[in-house]
């Protein structure tokens, strides 16, 4: 299981079972970013044009560091697996997050003492559409054409 520092903030900043600079691993070699997830309609973790296929699971445990501000471990525990009893719920978390799968050996999820958070391999498809927004309030977006618009 990957552990990694997180800073105030809930902000993943390292993680130190997967090697800095060895093929794969490195965020720079995949272009920066090396997943996006997205979160708004359909659940989806895309590498590029393909999509990392995830179990229910999976995609619960990626959504909730996403999603929520407690992140401790049995915050997560006891959100996702409510029916089990409090120690099989605490169970199926490290199992869980064993089984996340690590495309191209670049892992998902870190975890840093008590707590979750996404690594940053990993960016938020939100993120992309809150900073154009950003952009287009501040007024150093361009304007959409016409054409975009009729596409929309």
């Amino acid at each position: 299981m990957e552990s990694g520092s997180i800073k105030p903030g809930g902000i993943c900043t390292a993680v130190k079972s997967v090697e800095v600079g060895s093929t794969g691993t490195n965020p720079e070699h995949c272009g920066g970013v090396a997943f996006e997830l997205g979160l708004l309609g359909d659940f989806r973790l895309r590498h590029g044009e393909a999509t990392v296929g995830l179990t229910p699971r999976a995609e619960h445990l990626l959504a909730f560091p996403a999603l929520r501000k407690d992140r401790r471990r049995a915050a997560v525990s006891v959100q996702l697996w409510p029916d089990p009893d409090e120690a099989q719920a605490r169970g199926c978390l490290p199992s869980t997050l064993w089984r996340l799968p690590r495309p191209n050996g670049l892992p998902l999820v870190a975890t840093g003492g008590d707590r979750l958070c996404l690594t940053t391999f990993v960016q938020l498809g939100i993120t992309g559409l809150r900073d154009r927004l950003d952009q287009r309030l501040s007024g150093e977006a361009p304007p959409v054409k016409s054409a975009e618009r009729a596409r929309r």
